[in-house]
């Protein structure tokens, strides 16, 4: 492909930002409690909750939620069972269930009632989801105070992820002025603590590097990306393939870059196995290898279908080959897949193919001017691809209202000074197509010629 680069990654970035996932956070809650049971005796346990046992039901809701969707149902009554008879881990797996949409619908109001209650009978664990509901003033009138307040409370009896939860609160500015200081301190003391959590360590990497002194301590951030890879975080894997890839952050090592990607893949982190295609389509840090880079694409595709990544990195490596009409057509229905799934680098690519014969699409001027128009919400301030629009926009029509359009997209990329619009704008205004606050002008040489000499000074 001329235009449209292979791309590592779909965003990943050294993390900027902690965002503690509270599913996950709820996911581990609830494998503790699985993990406590030796071989659960589901029938022994429902005759138990039936009869009023509300350790039984909160055994049983754990167990239901660790199955997944298929027995969500189960999962939340049981959960509700256990909450309404003052169980405090039921409580938290009800309001896990609300907050997630297992076998009920989402409701974050209702899972800040769960939590609120599972604190109320003592369940410290319900302390941070509750705080990042006030935090966010998802379900709950915002609160910032309070948030943060029962992030300090979670910190003191510590609740696992409680001293991220609270360096968040620094690192972002919320209900407190913003403290990066703070916030590494909290980090650090963290892992002293419990060494070997990855997540921390990924996010104690993004405080720094987003201080003043960032980039003077960037070696201090790769060391604790390493950190956190060690000790299984993804996203620190991803920001380690791409800083080695890029060569900003660290001496460029596309062996190592390659490695860390395939950690990444093993690890499950969105886009890397589309990547990993690319170091072996190129040969980079890896012996070259087409067929495993088209096979990890379609391995990605079918494991991320709503990943825009592996369409548009297969469309790339296979267009590099295309002879006949139907691998062109497969490579146009790749970068098609790709640009619906909001890559806005391929809707470009593809306003700039359907444009004209000239590279590898035939010519299609209604897609042109559909692909320019969801391309422009990406980059509303392109001045060429305005002008691609306007000059799509004339091929498909000659009427007033076509003209008009036209018009509007011209002036948008003049008004940046760019030459050719402002040139077509001189051609409006010498045929007598010109706009003047959405009113046709008749035809005006003086003011084309005034145009068109503007026109000539921008392109010296």
């Amino acid at each position: 492909m001329k235009r449209l680069p292979f791309v590592l990654f779909c965003a990943i970035l050294v993390c900027a930002c902690y965002a503690q996932e509270y599913l996950g956070m709820a996911q581990r809650f609830v494998e503790e409690q699985v993990s406590k049971e030796s071989g659960v005796q589901v029938d022994s346990l429902q005759a138990k909750a039936e009869a009023g046992d509300v350790e039984a039901a909160r055994r049983l809701s754990a167990y239901y939620l660790s199955r997944g969707k298929d027995d969500a149902a189960s999962a939340f009554r049981w959960a509700v069972h256990a909450a309404e008879g003052g169980d405090a881990m039921g409580a938290m797996n009800a309001g896990i269930c609300c907050y997630a949409g297992v076998g009920t619908a989402q409701d974050d109001a209702l899972a800040a009632e769960w939590f609120e209650k599972a604190v109320r009978l003592g369940c410290d664990r319900a302390l941070n989801p509750l705080s990042y509901l006030y935090a966010e003033g998802r379900g709950v009138k915002q609160d910032l105070t309070k948030a943060l307040q029962l992030a300090e409370l979670a910190c003191q009896r510590e609740v696992p992820f409680a001293d991220e939860r609270l360096a968040e609160f620094y690192f972002k500015g919320q209900g407190v002025p913003q403290d990066l200081d703070k916030a590494e301190s909290i980090l650090k003391l963290h892992l002293e603590k419990f060494p070997g959590d990855g997540s921390a360590a990924n996010f104690l990497a993004g405080v720094i590097q987003a201080g003043d002194a960032g980039r003077q301590r960037r070696h201090e951030v790769v060391d604790w990306l390493k950190k956190a890879a060690d000790w299984g975080e993804p996203a620190a894997m991803a920001s380690l393939a791409q800083a080695y890839f890029d060569g900003a952050v660290v001496e460029k090592d596309d062996a190592m870059a390659a490695a860390y990607t395939q950690k990444a893949a093993a690890a499950g982190v969105p886009g890397a196995l589309g990547s990993l295609a690319l170091f072996y389509f190129q040969g980079t840090g890896v012996p070259k290898d087409v067929e495993k880079a088209i096979s990890l694409c379609r391995q990605a595709m079918a494991e991320e279908p709503d990943s825009a990544l592996a369409y548009r990195n297969l469309a790339g490596i296979l267009s590099e080959s295309a002879q006949s009409d139907a691998q062109w057509s497969e490579v146009e229905q790749l970068l098609l897949k790709a640009a619906e799934l909001n890559d806005a680098e391929v809707m470009l690519e593809l306003a700039l193919e359907y444009s004209s014969d000239d590279d590898m699409l035939r010519e299609n001027v209604p897609a042109a001017i559909h692909w320019c128009e969801r391309a422009l919400q990406a980059y509303p301030d392109a001045a060429d691809l305005h002008c691609l629009l306007a000059d799509n926009l004339l091929k498909s029509g000659d009427d007033a209202g076509t003209q008009e359009r036209a018009y509007t997209h011209y002036a948008a990329a003049a008004a940046q000074c760019y030459p050719r619009a402002v040139r077509m704008l001189a051609r409006a205004w010498a045929e007598g197509w010109a706009y003047k606050q959405g009113e046709r002008q008749p035809a005006n040489p003086e003011m084309a010629a005034v145009l068109e000499t503007t026109a000539r000074e921008l392109e010296k």
